[in-house]
């Protein structure tokens, strides 16, 4: 028998007619659904379990054959041919982290056979997928499928569609090489810092080359992304850097005729024995503490404070020198990095919800047709029949709206719940207006 339309094998074939029912069922519902929304690339796939190696489509939608723009017949060849690499997340148990996975193109050449095997193993697969096509045009797609085997016929199916992710691959490469570059100026901020600090004990161990080394301090005490100051064994501020100032929302002249702790207070630990200064004079060599100052407009700063004793080109004591590291940036870096965290979590739930809604949605949209067919071909059809049923595809329609909607997620919004919760806004998060 003959399918129009049709360029595979099974329904020409001599398999059993639990496969070729199958293959039909699943046309069937892909075709409607294709006719009802147009957004479906979907496809059927099969191989013989004998021959991972001879794969071939059963049917593919119409937008997965313009994505490549070549014929049924040549669309496995194709697919196969312009894979730039694979990826896919895996979940380890043993540390509970979730790392990725990446295949190029000769790796898929070489494990192709094994990942079948698993893939059959699973009953499932979920993959990305970097591919050139038309117009050598470069695009990611989300592979979401279920593996059926038919061992009386020797054939595995995958039944699936895919996802354009083209935005949201690129957005996650940009971030992570933002991380990588944050990462890199972190790192030669900490290393530029901890020359500094050997550049300031180095300059307290050298009396004979106290003169120089004191000018040098000099240098770095202007130039240092760090707010800085000296304070007198009096609590005297004697020397302060513009950083400082700016961090503290003050001038120069506000701390003339004033005592450290009337102007660089340290919370507590003013006119205690906890006191930087006095556990210098005490004899420490180094303390360092975290704190957090309220500056006069009310904005709450955290530090780490370092502090060392200094000393005057004589080698006598003068003082302290105080390091204020303003720690806001790496709170806001680890803020942003927990909110992309959260945004990637709520992306892969919903593309999870959207690969679990999608065919049942399917399933049910056919039964919805099929239903309204029967009941208008009887002689007398039942109107409250007829609503119910438009009532129910208006319902599917309602629900395909709303995976759309999980699909273009591309930010992290919640809106207030019951009890004061919170909870994933899909308008927002999205980018949908509500009419």
């Amino acid at each position: 028998m003959k399918y129009n339309d049709y360029y595979g094998k099974i329904l020409n074939g001599s398999y059993t007619k639990k496969l070729k029912d199958r293959i039909i069922e699943c046309i069937y519902a892909f075709k409607t659904y294709e006719a009802c929304v147009n957004i479906s690339i979907s496809y059927i796939a099969a191989w013989h379990e004998s021959n991972n190696n001879d794969i071939w489509y059963e049917f593919v939608s119409k937008r997965f054959l313009n994505l490549f723009d070549y014929s049924s017949q040549e669309i496995a060849k194709t697919f196969r041919d312009n894979v730039l690499y694979r990826s896919k997340y895996v979940f380890q148990d043993e540390d509970k982290k979730i790392e990725k996975e990446i295949l190029t193109h000769d790796d898929l050449d070489a494990v192709r056979e094994k990942l079948r095997e698993e893939t059959k193993k699973n009953g499932e697969v979920e993959a990305v997928y970097k591919i050139k096509i038309k117009n050598s045009e470069l695009v990611w797609l989300k592979d979401h499928a279920i593996i059926e085997t038919y061992d009386e016929d020797g054939i595995c199916l995958s039944i699936g569609y895919l996802t354009i992710v083209t935005k949201e691959m690129e957005a996650e490469e940009k971030r992570r090489q933002a991380v990588n570059e944050l990462e890199i100026a972190y790192k030669k901020l900490e290393e530029t810092n901890q020359e500094l600090e050997k550049a300031i004990e180095l300059s307290n161990q050298m009396a004979i080359e106290a003169a120089n080394a004191y000018m040098e301090l000099n240098q770095l005490f202007n130039i240092t992304a760090d707010g800085m100051c000296v304070i007198d064994k009096n609590f005297n501020v004697s020397r302060i850097n513009d950083p400082l100032l700016n961090l503290f929302g003050i001038s120069v002249y506000d701390i003339f005729g004033k005592k450290c702790y009337e102007v660089i207070s340290c919370g507590g630990l003013c006119n205690t024995t906890n006191c930087p200064l006095v556990r210098i004079l005490k004899g420490e060599s180094k303390v360092e503490i975290d704190i957090e100052k309220e500056r006069e407009d009310k904005k709450k700063i955290p530090f780490i404070l370092t502090v060392t004793a200094f000393h005057n080109p004589d080698g006598n004591l003068h003082g302290i020198l105080a390091n204020f590291k303003d720690l806001s940036f790496r709170k806001e870096a680890e803020q942003r990095r927990i909110h992309s965290e959260r945004l990637q979590g709520v992306i892969e739930m919903a593309g999870a919800v959207c690969h679990e809604l999608n065919q049942p949605m399917q399933s049910l949209l056919g039964y919805a047709e099929l239903l309204g067919m029967i009941i208008s071909r009887e002689p007398n059809p039942n109107k409250d029949y007829i609503e119910k049923i438009n009532r129910i595809k208006e319902q599917i329609k309602r629900m395909s709206d709303i995976t759309k909607k999980l699909m273009r997620i591309t930010k992290y919004e919640t809106r207030d719940y019951v009890s004061g919760m919170k909870i994933v806004d899909i308008d927002k998060s999205s980018g949908f207006t509500p009419l």
